[in-house]
C-alpha cells in the first residue's frame, strides 16, 4: 500500500464514524468493524477496475456484494 491509499482510507472511515455519537466503546468498535467489512467487501474501487479489495486479492466472488 502507498502512503495516499492509507490516508484516503483513514478519511473515508473518519468521515463516515464522525457522523455518528458513540457512548459506549463497543457502539465504536462496531461501526468500524462494519465500515472496514464494506469496504475490504463491498466498496468498488476504481483505482482496482471496479473490483472490490477482495475480488481484487481472492479473484472470487464469494466475498462480494453483488448480488445483494
Amino acid at each position: 500500500m502507498t502512503q495516499g491509499e492509507i490516508e484516503r482510507y483513514h478519511r473515508s472511515m473518519k468521515n463516515r464514524i464522525l457522523l455518528e455519537n458513540y457512548y459506549l466503546p463497543g457502539e465504536l468498535e462496531l461501526n468500524i468493524g462494519e465500515f472496514v467489512t464494506y469496504y475490504n467487501n463491498c466498496r468498488y474501487h476504481e483505482s482496482l477496475d471496479n473490483l472490490t479489495p477482495a475480488e481484487s486479492r481472492f479473484r472470487n466472488s464469494y466475498a462480494s456484494c453483488r448480488a445483494a
